[in-house]
């Protein structure tokens, strides 16, 4: 039974793989604009507090992204990070 309801799914998605994929792109779309990651965690938490504080304290913190690249071209860079890790 849960074989066949198997295979009749996987039939219809590779005859209609088209529609499959637009509906699952409106989806992922749908789900990106109404998902907050800052309510995906309770506020009540401890560690959220402490998030909520130091933001409320330095808001030019806030939505802020810093990158320092000083390697001469972008191979450079790559070597170095790999460097870095190793």
């Amino acid at each position: 039974m849960l074989q066949s309801c198997i295979n009749r799914a996987v039939s219809y998605c590779i005859h209609h793989f088209r529609g499959v994929m637009a509906a699952g792109l409106v989806l992922a779309a749908a789900s990106a604009a109404y998902t907050d990651i800052n309510n995906l965690l309770s506020a009540k938490l401890p560690r959220r507090q402490n998030e909520i504080a130091f933001q409320r304290d330095f808001p030019q913190t806030v939505e802020l992204i810093l990158v320092d690249v000083s390697a001469s071209t972008p191979e450079a860079a790559k070597t170095d990070l790999c460097d870095q890790n190793a």
